[in-house]
C-alpha cells in the first residue's frame, strides 16, 4: 500500500466510522481476523470496533473526531487526533449521562496488510475523558 492509501484509511476509520457512524465501513477495512493488542479481550475483526463505536455514539450523540496529526509509511499509519462529545445519551463505561462535555486526545496506529487492518494499537486518555465527565471532589 502507498503511504497515502494508508493515511486514506486511518481517515476513513475517523471520519467516516466514528464521525458518521459508518458501520458498514468496519466491515470493508478491518480484516476478519484483525485484533488489537491494546485491547486483547475485545472481538477479533471489525466486530471491536463497531461496538465502541456504538456505545460512545449512543453516549455522546454529538460524538466527534478532529485529526490532529496523521504519518504514514508503506505498512503503518499513525494518528493523534481530538476527540469531544456531551454524555446526554446511554450510560458510558459505567458512568450514568451527566449532560457534561468532554473533550480528549488518543494515539492511534493501524498496520495495513493487503489493503485492510491487520493490527491497531490505541493509546485514549480516558482518564482525562472521565474526570470530564464525573468529576470527583477534592
Amino acid at each position: 500500500m502507498s503511504v497515502e492509501q494508508n493515511k486514506q484509511i486511518m481517515r476513513r476509520v475517523l471520519l467516516d466510522i466514528w464521525n458518521k457512524g459508518d458501520l458498514a465501513a468496519a466491515d470493508e477495512l478491518f480484516a476478519a481476523d484483525s485484533f488489537s493488542p491494546s485491547a486483547p479481550s475485545l472481538p477479533p475483526g471489525p466486530e471491536a470496533t463497531k461496538m465502541l463505536v456504538r456505545m460512545f455514539r449512543a453516549a455522546m450523540p454529538d460524538y466527534k473526531i478532529n485529526i490532529d496529526i496523521l504519518l504514514a509509511n508503506e505498512n503503518k499509519v499513525v494518528a493523534r487526533f481530538t476527540q469531544s462529545g456531551t454524555h446526554t445519551g446511554e450510560p458510558l463505561m459505567g458512568m450514568a449521562a451527566s449532560g457534561r462535555r468532554a473533550e480528549w486526545t488518543e494515539i492511534a496506529v493501524l498496520e495495513i496488510q493487503d489493503g485492510q487492518i491487520a493490527q491497531s494499537w490505541y493509546e485514549p486518555d480516558l482518564l482525562s475523558m472521565i474526570n470530564q465527565l464525573n468529576p470527583q471532589p477534592t
